[in-house]
């Protein structure tokens, strides 16, 4: 399950200062120093009991400005900052009984979707008793990452994020299935970015069957594939067909295999898709007989 980290201290420190902090000694989750010395800097934010409610004062009073330009994640999370290697932000998770749980439903606030995360970050508890999480553990060097593929989940416990706690989740190891609060709470994460985090899968998975039930993360790539096979038919079909065999990365030769599959009639794509089960490519020999099956 993700780290708890403990840093009992009561020193406040703004969001200002945190973020010096971190954009001159930055938050590598490889470094348990930079580790223990994140979760001081986030302890310090939590101590600061007015900056957020200040923040969403100045953000309502702009009518949300900053919000529309920089939010990519939607009215559930604040992005206090989103620079390079490191983000800042507020999440906010309505209790059991809220009125946006009954009329949106769980699935809208990630709620019963077990998963894990293509990135580490530190969370802490900031306000309310916080989210449930059922968690488990598994070893992503050996799953390969298809649809339907059976994988060892360890459950290990399940416990709360009430305020102060300070949790690392670790990238392609902790999976947690979140369960709504008893009532509204506001967590704080600070994550850790990198550029090719797109091309790393993060999965969600079915605990009952132990299988992987679809990618959740997407590249753009994958979207302008499914329009070039269709709108320029010759060039981006045969750009497709050069990705899905010669692409170093298996996620991009399966939104390759994904989009030509989109533009072949019934007997065509059966014939792709017995030449795909034998690829040269583990992940899409395995995708290619998973989908003969099931139309079996």
């Amino acid at each position: 399950m993700p780290q708890t980290l403990i840093s009992d201290h009561d020193n406040i420190i703004g969001l200002e200062e945190v973020i010096a902090y971190l954009e001159e000694y930055g938050f590598d989750p490889k470094d348990e120093a930079s580790i223990t010395n994140a979760a001081y800097q986030l302890k310090g934010l939590y101590n600061d009991r007015d900056f957020l409610s200040d923040i969403l004062i100045k953000e309502l009073e702009d009518r949300c400005q900053t919000q529309n330009e920089s939010n990519a994640y939607g009215g559930q999370s604040i992005i206090l900052y989103n620079q390079q290697a490191i983000m800042i932000r507020a999440n906010i998770w309505p209790g059991k009984d809220h009125y946006l749980m009954r009329k949106n439903g769980e699935a809208a606030f990630y709620f019963d979707t077990p998963h894990d995360h293509n990135f580490d970050f530190l969370t802490i508890g900031y306000m309310g008793p916080g989210y449930r999480s059922e968690y488990y553990e598994y070893d992503y060097e050996k799953v390969i990452g298809y649809k339907g593929e059976r994988v060892d989940l360890k459950y290990i416990e399940t416990s709360c994020l009430e305020e102060g706690k300070i949790l690392h989740y670790r990238a392609h190891k902790d999976v947690h299935q979140q369960l709504p609060a008893r009532s509204l709470s506001v967590s704080i994460n600070i994550m850790h970015q990198n550029m090719v985090q797109p091309w790393y899968d993060q999965y969600h998975f079915d605990l009952t069957t132990q299988k992987i039930v679809k990618i959740l993360n997407h590249v753009s790539g994958e979207v302008l594939l499914q329009m070039a096979v269709h709108l320029l038919p010759e060039q981006g079909q045969a750009l497709a067909h050069e990705y899905m065999h010669n692409h170093p990365c298996d996620r991009m030769r399966y939104s390759s295999f994904q989009a030509l599959l989109s533009v072949q009639s019934d007997e065509n794509a059966a014939e792709l898709m017995s030449k795909t089960a034998h690829s040269d490519s583990k992940f899409l020999r395995n995708v290619a007989r998973n989908m003969l099956e099931l139309s079996a």
